[in-house]
């Protein structure tokens, strides 16, 4: 959230008073219990709000009247919002699905200084208000649109089965700049759809900010990450772990002096590294897994915004990032998943939204791909069907302990034997193995992230292809005597080069 001068297309204030208003976001995690979390962190004067209601959106502006549930306030159904305040609303009995749309709407009753408003610039959906008191009507008629989260914060859903919840914590391309309007396709919203395909009961919640940046506060963008780290991430709701996405790229920005070259004042890599470094022991302190994101390709942006040297500090960051140095708990490799294989320092062209610094919708799918679902603890085994087709495996079908995966002409099996060694042989002839002997191998799968693993009894991975991220396919045990993952293009993503027999 940040302090926002309120106003319309011409620039002209947008008043709220006597103003019912309406914002719709998509739901993380299902639950049986809610509760909203309204700011008046930067305003400099009270703000009061009241007849608060949640319901099951059907559109931006429309909702489910038969879902319409009245929140209070310590009992009141009118609450006052102190400057620099905070507040959640009494927790309710509420069904909330998962990765569905839901509305929460409030009349603001008098007037609120448009010029500082405690808000979330960049929706990328649209905010509306109407006219009077009619929170819970079901179709309400505009006065005014804007692209802006007005006082809405969060809103937090009880589940008892839940492991808990993952920040994305980062600027523009976390916050969806350039993705589809209003279809929630920014890379947090696809990677929950991940985890809801695969029945992973963890929350993903969105601290992306666009023009927000690690070291800098800025009037576009905000508080830093580093001012921000406790109250937007370790603050939330039970919090596991956080990705640390693009907020860097914005400080790499300031290298440009507006004419192509480096004017000396933006930030060292060492200063950038440190700043991590110190969200790291952060999160740590707090019991909170850090992963590192690599920073994707900028070469092609207008030279103005983009140096050589902001460029020579991201790859030594992102070289960082993968290094035991750095102190991340894992990776989240965006660079490899999102840059041109044939000229590593730009976007794949079918990524870019157009700018070389934002991704389309197919990129944010391709970010959300590069995180390894395995970073987050689960209960159990993923489940698994068996393969649908000779010698293959899709995502979500495998094998389990003592079966096998023949080839189409039979000469060939992926066998997961009793002493949990995974291993592919011709007859009796083992051609190749994972080495896992003696480890308690319970199941192996081609998961949705496109990561071909062995797992424990436990739920612990013992091996994998290492193609999270990828955009595998398929893994397929070939008439040949190879073992190979494919992308969706046929190109080769991992084999055991045991070909040909």
């Amino acid at each position: 959230m940040l302090d926002l001068a309120l106003v319309d297309g011409n620039n002209r204030p947008i008043q709220l008073a006597q103003k019912t208003v309406r914002q719709s976001f998509r739901s993380s995690l299902g639950g049986t219990q809610v509760r909203v979390r309204l700011s008046n962190l930067f305003g400099q004067q009270p703000v009061t709000l009241r007849d608060v209601h949640i319901a099951r959106a059907t559109s931006d502006q429309g909702i489910r009247k038969s879902t319409d549930q009245a929140l209070t306030f310590g009992g009141q159904g009118s609450v006052t919002i102190q400057p620099g305040q905070e507040v959640g609303s009494d927790p309710v009995a509420y069904k909330v699905a998962r990765s569905t749309d839901y509305a929460v709407s409030f009349y603001v009753p008098a007037a609120v200084d448009p010029g500082h408003v405690t808000a979330h610039r960049q929706a990328w959906q649209n905010i509306y208000t109407a006219s009077g008191d009619v929170p819970s009507r079901a179709a309400i008629t505009p006065v005014d649109t804007v692209g802006s989260y007005l006082f809405l914060t969060g809103v937090d859903v009880v589940n008892t089965s839940a492991l808990g919840s993952v920040v994305t914590l980062g600027a523009s391309i976390t916050d969806g700049s350039n993705s589809s309007y209003g279809a929630n396709r920014r890379w947090g919203n696809l990677l929950e759809l991940r985890m809801a395909a695969g029945n992973q009961p963890v929350a993903v919640l969105n601290a992306g900010l666009s023009g927000g940046q690690l070291l800098s506060d800025g009037s576009f963008g905000g508080p830093s990450a580093l001012h921000r780290f406790q109250r937007d991430v370790l603050a939330q709701a039970g919090v596991k772990w956080v990705i640390s996405s693009d907020t860097a790229i914005n400080d790499l920005s300031g290298h440009s002096d507006g004419h192509g070259q480096t004017d000396g004042s933006g930030p060292t890599f060492e200063q950038l590294s440190g700043a991590t470094a110190q969200l790291i022991a952060q999160a740590h302190a707090a019991g909170v897994k850090f992963l590192c994101s690599t920073l994707t390709p900028n070469v092609g942006r207008d030279p103005n915004a983009w140096t050589p040297t902001a460029e020579a500090i991201r790859e030594q960051l992102n070289a960082w990032y993968r290094s035991d140095a750095s102190g991340c708990d894992g990776i989240v490799d965006q660079d490899t998943a999102t840059h041109d294989p044939a000229a590593p320092t730009q976007w794949r062209p079918e990524f870019n939204a157009g700018d070389s610094l934002h991704p389309n919708d197919a990129g944010t799918q391709a970010i959300a791909d590069a995180v390894n679902l395995k970073f987050f603890a689960r209960n159990g085994l993923p489940p698994i069907a068996p393969s649908s087709t000779c010698g293959t495996l899709l995502p979500g079908q495998g094998i389990r302990r003592s079966q096998s995966l023949p080839s189409c002409d039979g000469r060939f099996s992926l066998v997961l034997r009793g002493d949990s060694n995974l291993v592919l042989t011709q007859g009796s002839t083992v051609l190749w193995q994972s080495n896992t002997t003696g480890r308690d191998a319970s199941e192996f799968t081609l998961l949705a992230d496109g990561d071909a693993t062995l797992y424990d009894a436990a739920g612990n991975p013992l091996w994998d292809t290492a193609t999270t991220g990828l955009l595998s396919s398929r893994l397929v045990v070939q008439d040949d005597g190879n073992l190979v993952v494919y992308d969706a293009d046929g190109t080769p993503l991992f084999a055991t080069n045991t070909c040909c027999h």
